[in-house]
């Protein structure tokens, strides 16, 4: 996304910079560093979802922004794949919506942000079998970061395709179908699906 940035729009006045936000202070690039307390935006599109520690990344956000500085964002909130998993199966790491919520909740309070707009929506995104495709191991590789070791993460995701298919583009059948991916990838008739998302729409500012 950087370089398409710097692809489409290369003003002088605009500076790009590659950062992972989810380290320390002391090992944010020192032009970051140097923004302390002087940002008067933070804009943050599908991407917050990426942080496990919200607190911390809000930190960070508070440690940049001036006095009345304000963070914008829209991100996305994890499916509840325990609605679809049988009780002996779920998973300890997989929130639901409330408790994600929460979690933003707590670390806006903790960081002491004044929250203007804390909305969570539906939102539908129309995807043609080749995305979808595409798409589902993408999502599905966003749970590494749950665990300890690659070892874990293999053990504990295997066959969460179906499920999380199933929870994606049925989230509120009665019954979860185990078997949602498969009969997908073996119907080459279905050309298009639809994945249900909850989005989270955040704008808060620093007092």
């Amino acid at each position: 996304m950087t370089a398409y940035g710097q692809s489409v729009n290369s003003l002088s006045t605009i500076e790009y910079i590659t950062q992972d936000m989810s380290v320390s202070w002391p090992e944010l690039n020192e032009d970051i560093r140097r923004l302390e307390s002087k940002v008067d935006l933070i804009f943050s599109n599908f991407c917050f979802h990426y942080f496990n520690d919200k607190s911390q990344l809000l930190s960070q956000c508070r440690r940049l922004l001036a006095t009345g500085g304000c963070i914008q964002a829209v991100s996305l909130l994890q499916h509840d794949l325990n609605q679809k998993l049988p009780a002996n199966a779920r998973k300890e790491w997989c929130l639901s919506i409330n408790q994600q919520m929460d979690v933003w909740r707590r670390a806006l309070k903790g960081n002491g942000f004044a929250i203007d707009v804390f909305e969570c929506e539906d939102e539908t995104y129309p995807m043609n079998r080749q995305q979808i495709i595409a798409f589902l191991p993408v999502i599905i590789a966003t749970l590494k970061s749950k665990f300890e070791t690659n070892e874990q993460f293999v053990s504990e995701t295997r066959g969460l395709e179906d499920i999380m298919f199933d929870t994606m583009c049925n989230p509120v059948a009665d019954w979860p179908n185990p078997n949602a991916w498969t009969q997908f990838l073996a119907n080459k008739d279905v050309n298009e699906v639809v994945i249900r998302s909850k989005v989270l729409r955040l704008v808060c500012h620093k007092n």
